[in-house]
């Protein structure tokens, strides 16, 4: 269509006969020339990207790890000979790929291995930060010289952080995996005390289709017990029919993301005995939950939801079923408002509040009420959730506080915790 065009504008500019000809000729040849790309070739410009960005991981990484003042040089060959493995390994897989959805997944597998190398500090403390520069840059990386050892957890997507964070925790395997919705945050971070709890990695899937870099990543684990948080309206029949070839899949689901945290609750009481201490969050926004779980687990507690405005009534119905006598809130007023924590002091519960002046100071509260130091430290953005809601649970195994910060910047309230 564009060299048809062309023709015609060219042999309407033509002032004569000869160059009306000229043009038509002209146009007639090059419309001629236009042939579509096979199948074949669109396959081998899809390898061809994908390898010279594999590549590019591959150097960052490199750079990365050459870059490293808390590493022998011995411990840098190591790991410089692995990311080359892994280079090989997933251009390899590459060019065996017949598709270009193939070719597209080994190329995020071998991204996200060449990323999870793991580098060992020669001693000293460390702080993790969850996410690639898109979350936190490299400004705030470079701010936190207190620490020997600074790395990140990071895949080429949310889905890949989860599996990150997932051989962080699991290098060995684990008999269970709970499976949470890559798209709706409550549901992971309600789960986050029952997965640790029962000892289990959490990853992360889309509605409609799970990603075979996640199934990769259960069998890896060997996990034969699939638990799956929501229903059918986060994540498909279709997934749980996917998961059930590789072990038997149970779901924990309520109507919504308030009766499924009641469902988890239950869940946790199972293991745990009676409960009369919870945690209560917003359950539309997520900085104040991810900073609560390092406290709920801590307890061994359930991190129910609310509304902003007004006690849920599903979380009030368990609350007053358990006859719970604790109550903390993460985050102020505009979180969870004083009309639903009146609604539990009127029932004889004693409600505290974890706040600061923003999220950032609330994750710093929630740390401080835990007492713990920040000699050890998961750093989590407060201001995107796919990378952040990863590091919950990763904290949580580690027994490390979370902190959340901004893209480019520590908050000062934040910054106060790293350095005292």
């Amino acid at each position: 269509e564009e060299e048809r065009e062309k023709g015609h504008t060219a042999v309407d500019n033509s002032t004569t006969e000869e160059e009306v000809t000229t043009a038509k000729d002209t146009a007639i040849e090059e419309i001629n020339k236009v042939t579509p790309k096979t199948i074949e070739e669109e396959l081998q410009e899809a390898k061809d990207k994908a390898k010279e960005e594999i590549d590019e991981a591959a150097e960052e990484k490199k750079k990365e790890i050459t870059d490293r003042t808390d590493v022998s040089d011995e411990e840098k060959e190591k790991a410089i000979e692995k990311v080359e493995e892994e280079r090989e390994k997933g251009k390899e897989a590459v060019d065996n790929s017949t598709t270009e959805e193939e070719v597209e997944e080994a190329k995020d597998t071998a991204i996200d291995n060449i990323n999870n190398i793991v580098v060992n500090p020669s001693k000293g403390n460390e702080a993790i930060l969850m996410g690639g520069t898109a979350a936190i840059s490299n400004k705030v990386q470079g701010k936190l010289t207190k620490y020997d050892t600074v790395r990140r957890v990071f895949g080429a997507d949310r889905y890949g952080t989860a599996i990150a964070a997932s051989k962080e925790m699991y290098k060995t395997g684990a008999k269970t995996v709970v499976i949470a919705s890559g798209q709706q945050f409550s549901d992971e971070l309600t789960a986050t005390v029952y997965a640790n709890i029962i000892d289990a990695p959490i990853l992360l899937t889309e509605k409609g289709s799970i990603a075979q870099k996640t199934i990769t990543e259960i069998e890896r684990l060997g996990a034969k017990n699939i638990i799956i948080i929501g229903g059918d309206a986060v994540i498909s029949n279709g997934v749980q029919s996917r998961l059930s070839k590789l072990g038997s899949v149970r779901r924990i689901v309520g109507a919504d993301r308030y009766s499924t945290a009641v469902k988890i609750a239950k869940e946790i009481q199972k293991e745990v005995g009676t409960i009369s201490e919870v945690a209560l969050v917003n359950g539309t926004n997520f900085p104040d939950a991810i900073s609560m779980t390092s406290y709920a687990v801590d307890r061994k507690i359930p991190i129910l939801l609310t509304e902003p405005a007004k006690l849920n009534s599903n979380t009030e119905k368990l609350v007053n079923e358990w006859k719970v006598k604790d109550v903390k809130i993460g985050g102020g007023e505009v979180a969870v408002s004083k009309a639903a924590e009146k609604k539990l002091t009127a029932k004889g519960i004693t409600v505290k509040r974890f706040m600061g002046a923003d999220r950032y100071g609330t994750s710093v509260a929630v740390a401080r009420a835990l007492n713990l130091d920040a000699k050890n430290i998961v750093i989590a953005s407060g201001e995107n959730f796919a990378d952040a809601v990863v590091g919950a649970p990763l904290a949580a195994h580690k027994g490390y506080p979370i902190v959340l910060v901004k893209q480019n910047a520590i908050p000062d309230s934040v910054n106060g915790y790293l350095n005292k």
